[in-house]
């Protein structure tokens, strides 16, 4: 989106997308659900996003939207996902690098911190929504986004 319509959209859109995972899980939490079933609400809204009935199943990556759940469900490895996005993409300047990594990290520290297992089927699916993004990149075809001033 940043790409097409410029920072405010995509800065929209993300936001947008994030609360489409964030709200869901903050209900299931209200509602006293367990972790597991905080997961599989996620993974609900993260389909939804993904194959929308009313676009023909076409829809979202849903790395937004499992981000903002993400965030509900474990701060920590929302903040873990943000800060390693931020870095890669300091230096790297692509978007599908960035959040390769930022999502092999987080799934790495989930494990470690012993959550959930359902999480690395979430990670699952969003690296096969994303393998049109990992093949352009480790082909060399994924671009990097210019930075201030079209460097």
């Amino acid at each position: 989106m940043l790409r097409l319509g410029g920072k405010f959209y995509a800065a929209l859109v993300l936001l947008l997308d994030a609360l489409k995972g964030a709200a869901p899980v903050a209900v299931a939490i209200g509602l006293g659900c367990t972790p597991l079933e905080q997961t599989l609400v996620l993974l609900a809204a993260m389909l939804g996003h993904i194959f929308p009935i009313y676009f023909s199943f076409q829809g979202g990556k849903g790395i937004a939207t499992f981000l903002g759940g993400l965030w509900v469900l474990s701060p920590t490895l929302g903040a873990v996902f943000v800060g390693t996005w931020l870095v890669v993409f300091a230096v790297a300047r692509i978007s599908a690098l960035s959040a390769l990594l930022a999502l092999l990290t987080t799934i790495a520290v989930a494990y470690w911190l012993s959550h959930s297992p359902l999480l690395f089927v979430l990670a699952a699916l969003l690296l096969w929504t994303h393998r049109e993004n990992w093949r352009r990149l480790w082909s060399g075809q994924e671009k990097a986004l210019k930075g201030p001033k079209g460097t």
